[in-house]
């Protein structure tokens, strides 16, 4: 019994020095930039590049985005009768227009076609209300080049710095 102590405690000792020191520089995060908040209804537009024309989807977004360009946080839209997505933020672009553009990785379910997940994908938010916010979405299954744009219709996206 004293030899399993003599030398689990030198170890445990160790591995606790280690980790306090390793830890807190782990845990430091950068500092947070902005938060995007968004919700409510979105109508499809018909734009050259979207595959969703006409139509709506309710949205949420509750994203934070740090210095670093790291983000974190969801964005889920929903297509009645068709599509549930969600995605998990990961990364974030300020775009020169003011616009954001995060990615990550979704999930979701077609209705008829059963589920997917570790799907990438991203979005471009665009604040404002009514005709002036929306956002562009794609993921994986999209054909390359094409995103569905969203204009607000009810709610808002709110892109605070």
């Amino acid at each position: 019994m004293k030899t399993i102590i003599r030398t689990t405690l030198p170890l445990a000792t160790f591995l606790a020095v280690v980790c306090g020191l390793v830890s807190p520089a782990i845990a430091q995060k950068a500092p947070v930039t902005m938060v995007i908040t968004a919700g409510s209804t979105g109508k499809f537009l018909n734009t050259p590049h979207s595959i969703n024309t006409t139509g709506y989807s309710d949205f949420t977004a509750n994203i934070t985005v740090r210095a670093d360009g790291t983000a974190s946080g969801q964005f889920a839209c929903a297509v009645p009768n068709a599509i549930v997505i969600a995605g998990q933020a990961a990364n974030a672009t300020v775009n020169v227009d003011g616009s954001v553009t995060i990615t990550g990785i979704g999930y979701g379910y077609f209705v008829g076609g059963g589920g997917f997940d570790d799907d990438s994908f991203f979005v471009t938010f665009r604040a404002g209300g009514p005709k002036v916010g929306g956002f562009d979405f794609a993921d994986a299954n999209f054909p390359v080049g094409f995103y569905d744009t969203e204009g607000v219709v009810y709610g808002a996206v709110n892109i605070g710095r």
